[in-house]
């Protein structure tokens, strides 16, 4: 069902590569039906020289499968009608139960929408380069909260002395007006132009009078300054003499004059660029939003439709077991058993999988959190749940968070609980939260003398599906954490692990 309603094309392949199973959503992609597309070779469906590279990319994967988890690449395959149509693909190996592979399984999207607006955007930044380039004005674009230098045009470059990429991703301040620091007009911009005359210090110690103009923008929700001045050294000489020369200078002055009021205007016409690029991003962002509604209805519709027949199942299978138990053996009960608990788990990865997506889309809203106090409240709960074990939890007070509530809540339960459900083999079982500083951090742990795992194995603990252990050993789903760690990326922070086997788990995590 998952397959069928995907946007994606999901697909299987023999080691030969060709197709044993493709999702009708292919026609929709390149015209050919399943019937059609199955049996056949893939380089049946691109150029010579596409299908060596995937077959390149394929052989490596098998040769090296021990190493490969999988690929993701874009690449052109071809339509039904011949044409061209660009796509990105994901795939990964598919391994027999000895562990060796035996063939490839992946899916296969539509990028011509969004390849149209790469090519958009890359066009529209282009222009705006070659005008910068152009205009007789030296232009750079700084970061308004680190004041780091990510923009400089030639003219600018040419009139500090230095190339550019010895300009770019350093403190303005190095290279513009550094003698006058103390009343540099990018720390008190408000939302206005501010035009001023400064003094530029080159690369060799020389001094330019220059008239700067500085100007606050915003560029996809990130402040800006644009700083771009000229050269009016000659002019300011030329005002020196103005009271000895004034008739013989004046035409001279109105000529600089007018090279001031064409650099404007040339600031202008960058202006409106920028604006038409911020435009460009409008539009793709407004079909980003329209693709993720389509993703939430598939995600509701999936949810609905799976979990009805799934509580089904759970209910006539307990219906037996208490009707005509007694009339079946153990055997039979024990088949019935299973069925309830893989249908009841499979309901646990839906809520899972829908608490994955709905975090993803959600925006942190922060406050003042007491972590102290939520981890206390947390860890009574989980022993209320089971009061015949005996765990201690050593939850230091006093430690908070400027985080969301409702996120810190969802990480707390996650980590509090997998501490509890790994120390359940555990006599004299502790869990401990509280914090210290790294690298200058403060950085929160939880820690337990659980059954730990594997440090070599450390890649797969924030990937969902990703499980360390059985059911039989420790139940679950094996989304919890990759969830947690999607909260902590939400908040700027970071998420790590330490652990050895049988002598438990340390997991530490901070918030920006």
């Amino acid at each position: 069902l998952l397959a069928d309603n995907s946007i994606s094309a999901i697909w299987q392949m023999d080691l030969k590569l060709v197709f044993t199973y493709i999702s009708p959503s292919i026609k929709n992609i390149v015209g050919y039906t399943v019937e059609e597309w199955v049996g056949t070779r893939l380089s049946k469906h691109t150029s010579t020289k596409e299908f060596f590279k995937m077959a390149k990319k394929a052989l490596y994967a098998i040769k090296h499968y021990k190493e490969f988890k999988y690929l993701t690449f874009e690449t052109v395959m071809l339509r039904k009608d011949g044409t061209e149509i660009p796509v990105e693909i994901t795939a990964k190996l598919l391994f027999n139960k000895k562990g060796v592979p035996v063939g490839i399984q992946g899916n296969t999207r539509d990028i011509t929408e969004r390849k149209k607006a790469e090519e958009a955007l890359r066009e529209s930044e282009e222009r705006v380069r070659t005008i910068l380039d152009k205009i007789q004005a030296g232009v750079v674009l700084i970061d308004a909260k680190t004041h780091m230098i990510v923009y400089v045009n030639s003219m600018a470059a040419d009139m500090i002395g230095l190339p550019k990429e010895d300009i770019f991703d350093k403190v303005c301040h190095k290279f513009i007006c550094p003698a006058e620091i103390g009343r540099c007009p990018i720390t008190d911009l408000g939302q206005s132009v501010d035009n001023s005359e400064r003094t530029l210090i080159t690369a060799n110690g020389k001094s330019l009078a220059i008239l700067k103009t500085v100007a606050r923008l915003t560029l996809n929700g990130h402040e800006y300054i644009v700083d771009s001045f000229i050269d009016i050294t000659e002019r300011k000489l030329a005002e020196l003499e103005l009271a000895k020369h004034r008739d013989k200078l004046e035409d001279l002055v109105k000529e600089r004059t007018g090279e001031v009021e064409r650099s404007q205007k040339s600031l202008v016409l960058l202006m409106e660029d920028v604006n038409e690029i911020n435009q460009e991003l409008k539009n793709v962002n407004t079909m980003l939003d329209a693709t993720n509604n389509e993703l939430e209805a598939f995600s509701y519709s999936v949810s609905h439709d799976l979990r009805a027949p799934l509580t089904r199942m759970d209910g006539f299978s307990k219906a037996l077991i208490d009707s005509y138990s007694s009339n079946l053996d153990d055997k039979a009960v024990h088949f019935l058993n299973r069925i309830r608990a893989s249908s009841q788990h499979m309901a646990r990865l839906i809520d899972d999988l829908l608490s994955l997506s709905r975090i993803s889309r959600e925006k942190v809203s922060r406050q003042k959190v007491d972590l102290s106090q939520t981890a206390s409240k947390i860890a009574n709960e989980i022993k209320a749940s089971e009061p015949g074990r005996q765990v201690d939890f050593k939850i230091t007070k006093g430690f908070s968070a400027n985080a969301d509530r409702k996120f810190v809540v969802i990480i707390l339960e996650n980590l509090l609980g997998n501490a509890f459900k790994f120390t359940g083999k555990k006599e004299n079982a502790i869990i401990e939260f509280g914090n210290e500083t790294i690298d200058e951090n403060e950085v929160f742990f939880i820690k337990d003398n659980g059954a730990g795992f594997n440090m070599k194995y450390y890649n797969k603990i924030f990937t969902a599906f990703q499980r360390l252990h059985s059911d039989e050993e420790f139940i679950g789903t094996g989304i919890g954490l990759a969830i947690v760690q999607r909260i902590i990326n939400k908040h700027g922070g970071k998420i790590w692990a330490e652990s050895e086997e049988g002598k438990g788990t340390t997991f530490y995590f901070r918030f920006e």
